[in-house]
C-alpha cells in the first residue's frame, strides 16, 4: 500500500511519552524517574523536536519499489545504546555529547568537561546512567604514575527503605566545568 508521511512522527510529544515519566512506587524500593523532556524543555534547544537531533535527515526510498524522498534516520543515535541487535547508530551521527580538554596549571592539571551537545542534561534518563572521566598520568617511558583519579557526573540515589535522591552533578546543555587535580 502506499506510505503517507505521519506528522506524528516529528514532534518531541511522541518521544516524551516515555522520556517523561516520574513516578514514585511508595513502600517500594525502586521508582521511575526520567525527565529528558522537562530538561530539554528547559534548555537551549527547545525549539527543535527531539527528532532533529537524534534522527538525522535522510533521502531514500521509504518503502520497496518507492522513489527516494526526504526522511529521517531510525538509529536514535546519544546514548550509544543499540536499538536492535549488533546494529547501533553510527558513530559520526550524532556524537557523545561529553566534550573534554585538558591543560596543565601550574601544579594542577585542569581537565574541562561540556556537555557541547545534549540538549538536555547529561547523561540523561535512567537515574542510574552516568560518566566516569578517568585520569590517569604515565611517565614519558610509558609508566604509570600516582594513583588515577576519576571524575563521575549523574545522579545518586539512596534506594532504601524510600528512594531518595541524594546528588546530582549532571551538566546541563552547553554547560562546562572545570576539575582542578594536583599533579
Amino acid at each position: 500500500h502506499p506510505t503517507r508521511r505521519a506528522e506524528r512522527f516529528n514532534e518531541a510529544s511522541l518521544c516524551l511519552e516515555c522520556h517523561q515519566a516520574v513516578r514514585s512506587y511508595p513502600g517500594k524500593d525502586f521508582i521511575c524517574v526520567f525527565e529528558t523532556g522537562d530538561e530539554w524543555r528547559r534548555g537551549p534547544y527547545a525549539r527543535y523536536s527531539c527528532q532533529f537531533c537524534h534522527m538525522q535527515p535522510v533521502v531514500r526510498p521509504q518503502a520497496a519499489g518507492e522513489p527516494p524522498r526526504p526522511g529521517r534516520r531510525h538509529y536514535w543515535p546519544g546514548a550509544g545504546i543499540y536499538k536492535v541487535e549488533d546494529f547501533g547508530p553510527p558513530l559520526d551521527q550524532l556524537g557523545f555529547g561529553l566534550d573534554v580538554s585538558v591543560r596543565r596549571a601550574g601544579d594542577e592539571l585542569e581537565v574541562e568537561l561540556s556537555n557541547a551537545a545534549a540538549g538536555h542534561l547529561l547523561p540523561t534518563g535512567d537515574p542510574e546512567r552516568h560518566i566516569r572521566v578517568r585520569v590517569s598520568f604515565t611517565s614519558a617511558a610509558g609508566e604509570s604514575i600516582g594513583e588515577p583519579h576519576e571524575i563521575r557526573i549523574g545522579q545518586i540515589w539512596e534506594w532504601w527503605p524510600e528512594p531518595k535522591k541524594l546528588a546530582d552533578n549532571r551538566l546541563a546543555p552547553l554547560e562546562s566545568r572545570l576539575e582542578a587535580i594536583a599533579v
